[in-house]
């Protein structure tokens, strides 16, 4: 490269040969630019590409982080021989603890580890408050039929208004539990030194360093994440990592990954959620790999990044976050919800009368009154009134509606 930008002869007498070749390689911008006005710019070009590609079959990294490794090898060496370490803060628990949690060789499996212990303690210490949660809300319910005659307002009641509130309610502990994970680890200074552990990685999948914290911040809100790529200083790498984000395991889906995972996987409830979260993650360093291949080609400038010094997190801060996103859960989800099934309520509830439905409560009234053994009496009511229900459920507005909708339903297979 030095010796090629020798032909320029004058033009570049005010720069330095060696300044210029290493910005070449570094593929800075302003300086590409400037080189492409003096002529002869694809004989340089391709001088450029053929030493970029040595330096990168010797250090396997690409060109720009071998020049910042380089850089920040001379400072150290150079920290080493004249900078003396004041004894006082040789034993400093910052470096201790770092030393540990950004290893090439523990770091990674740590977070992976930490993961694993936040999703598992989700389920394992939230089973207990879902276990109160439910007991109360079956309390409520037979509040409400001993004390409102059968009709519309106890059915709304127990049917449209505390099995729905009750619905939004069972998971809150489990949010509340994950984010409390979460803020742990951004207030003890971890979460940032995770963007650091996973740079490499992420560089060579295509994503930017700074695009794992925005990656971690959809587990909370992919909106939020995505306004905040641009902190990003790179056009392509924030582009990318915008298109990621929504990949990612937000917070208006982990009630429904909950749901899947206590329902189909009761013993591995914790592990399954991993595997879910994994599973956005994977797709979004998969999509970001095909982006940076075929629509975003620039490359990231190094990432370079400080580490702040870890701090013991306060309960007051934590509380207070977490009393945010439960405020938050409530009243984003569980205004929706509230209103929407007390909508449903009222499509399967009404019309409540007809002709078959009147004959079969009479029937039930005739068993009840003229039935003298009561298992017998029971066993009957029983399946009369479950029979009831299902022709109620045809004669609402909402067995209409699907009735109208089966054929379209049955060419899409179900």
């Amino acid at each position: 490269m030095h010796k090629e930008l020798k032909i320029y002869g004058n033009v570049a007498e005010r720069f330095s040969k060696r300044f210029l070749a290493i910005k070449l390689l570094e593929k800075d911008v302003e300086i590409e630019r400037m080189v492409k006005r003096w002529g002869n710019y694809s004989r340089l070009m391709a001088v450029r590409e053929k030493a970029i590609n040595t330096i990168q079959d010797l250090l396997q990294t690409d060109s720009e982080t071998a020049f910042t490794d380089v850089r920040y090898g001379f400072i150290s060496g150079a920290l080493r021989e004249t900078y003396h370490e004041n004894p006082m803060h040789k034993k400093d628990k910052t470096k201790l603890i770092d030393h540990i949690a950004t290893s090439k060789l523990l770091g990674f499996s740590l977070f992976i580890f930490f993961l694993w212990l936040m999703f598992e303690a989700t389920f394992v210490i939230g089973e207990y408050p879902k276990g109160w949660i439910d007991s109360w809300m079956s309390w409520m319910e037979q509040l409400v039929q001993e004390n409102f005659a059968p009709g519309p307002l106890a059915d709304l009641l127990t049917n449209g208004i505390i099995n729905s509130v009750g619905g939004i309610i069972v998971f809150l502990p489990q949010i509340l539990i994950l984010y409390f994970f979460i803020l742990l680890m951004e207030d003890f200074g971890y979460m940032v030194r995770t963007a650091f552990i996973m740079d490499k990685l992420m560089h060579k999948m295509g994503l930017h360093g700074k695009s794992f914290i925005l990656l971690i911040m959809g587990f909370g809100c992919n909106v939020l994440a995505v306004m905040a790529t641009r902190t990003i200083e790179s056009r392509s790498s924030r582009m990318i990592t915008m298109l990621a984000v929504p990949l990612m395991s937000c917070s208006a889906r982990l009630p429904l990954y909950v749901l899947i995972c206590r329902t189909f996987f009761a013993e591995y409830a914790g592990t399954m959620l991993l595997v879910l979260c994994l599973t956005g993650i994977t797709a979004a360093v998969c999509m970001a790999r095909l982006f940076r291949k075929f629509l975003f080609k620039n490359e990231d400038v190094p990432f370079v990044m400080k580490l702040p010094p870890y701090r013991m997190p306060t309960t007051r801060a934590i509380c207070i976050h977490m009393w945010e996103k439960a405020k938050q859960y409530l009243h984003k989800r569980g205004s929706v919800i509230l209103v929407a099934s007390v909508i449903v309520w009222f499509l399967g509830y009404y019309p409540h009368h007809s002709e078959k439905l009147d004959a079969l409560d009479k029937e039930i009234s005739r068993i009840e009154q003229t039935e003298k053994d009561f298992s017998t009496k029971e066993q009957k009511i029983k399946e009369l009134t479950a029979f009831r229900n299902l022709k109620q459920q045809e004669n609402s507005y909402i067995g209409r509606i699907g009735h109208f909708i089966s054929p379209v339903m049955k060419l899409l297979g179900f």
